[in-house]
């Protein structure tokens, strides 16, 4: 194996393991577009909850005859409803966050491992397709200069490659990190969701008891 060999493999290499595809793009970009979708709808809740508070408002600075008390309790029902939605919502705008940022962690995690072999692999591969010992073949009927360059290719190749484990551990740390603020704002919003229940049951039993 010549010196011009080695520097085509190494190429060849290098282009194999530093330009790895996404595998999960299709599905990454379908959840995005559900997250979009899940934010439209949250900001049309929005809206009518502040209308609703609108008119719960003005209800309220009029008399208390039953009638008015029991369109308050309708205003205050309908906007605990309306509550319960945008929580079921936003709950399952933060499962499909939480989705995304797995499966980005999980690629980030494939390809440090990928980038973390790439070199034990190379040499391996270079040396098996070698008959001849490494540093012999470098001293041997090729010129100084074009060993040199060879031993700077897989250099620069051992050092990019660092460079790219070292960049994807960082982001797959922020990922992580997102994805634990993430999981407890979903928390959060379901123990709102079963306060506003709890409220809409109470609302209801009161709206009943006003009835008789």
């Amino acid at each position: 194996m010549t010196i011009k060999h080695i520097s085509a493999f190494l190429f060849l290499y290098t282009a194999f393991y530093i330009s790895t595809p996404s595998a999960y793009a299709v599905t990454a970009d379908d959840l995005h577009k559900a997250i979009e979708t899940k934010t439209q709808e949250l900001t049309v809740i929005n809206a009518q909850i502040q209308e609703t508070q609108k008119n719960l408002n003005s209800i309220s600075q009029k008399g208390k005859t039953l009638k008015q008390e029991i369109q308050k309790y309708d205003y205050q029902i309908n906007q605990l409803a309306l509550g319960i939605k945008a929580s079921q919502i936003t709950i399952e705008r933060f499962g499909l966050e939480i989705e995304t940022l797995g499966d980005t962690i999980d690629e980030k995690r494939k390809n440090i491992n990928i980038k973390r072999e790439a070199i034990a692999d190379f040499l391996r591969q270079l040396h098996e397709k070698s008959n001849e010992n490494l540093l012999e073949m470098l001293l041997s009927k090729e010129t100084l200069a074009e060993s040199f360059a060879v031993t700077e290719n897989i250099s620069a190749v051992n050092e990019h490659l660092s460079e790219e484990v070292q960049g994807l551990e960082e982001i797959r740390q922020t990922l992580t990190a997102n994805l634990d603020q993430v999981t407890q704002k979903k928390k959060s919003v379901e123990s709102e969701y079963t306060t506003l229940r709890n409220k809409k049951a109470i609302s209801e039993d009161q709206k009943g008891a006003r009835q008789e």
